[in-house]
């Protein structure tokens, strides 16, 4: 998974559903949160999906204590308006920040 800086605005709308589904405390406390940015915006795409990056999501996590994140909402790319290129260019970011996936993938699966 990999921190990303995707407009707040995007996930504007799946932030408060998953704040309306919260019991009223913790949808406050998720809240206050979110106000003082102790947040953060991950992406992930699943294992063997690192080819095509269909299941790429974005994980909103709430910092609950220093260095101890709890998520809060899991949106997939195709939720949010984003194009085929973005897709594209976030599984770029992935890779990259992974090592990379060979332009040739036979080695990874067993013969």
């Amino acid at each position: 998974m990999t921190e990303h800086d995707v407009p707040t605005e995007l996930l504007r709308e799946h932030i408060v559903a998953a704040l309306e589904r919260q019991d009223p405390a913790v949808a406050l406390a998720a809240a206050r949160c979110l106000d003082a940015g102790q947040f953060r915006v991950m992406t992930r795409v699943d294992k063997d999906d690192a080819l095509t990056g269909e299941s790429l999501v974005y994980v909103v996590e709430l910092e609950v204590e220093p260095d101890r994140f709890v998520t809060l909402a899991t949106v997939h790319w195709s939720r949010l308006g984003l194009t085929e290129q973005d897709r594209a260019d976030e599984l770029a970011v992935i890779r990259a920040q992974n090592g990379g996936i060979p332009d040739d993938v036979s080695s990874l699966v067993d013969p």
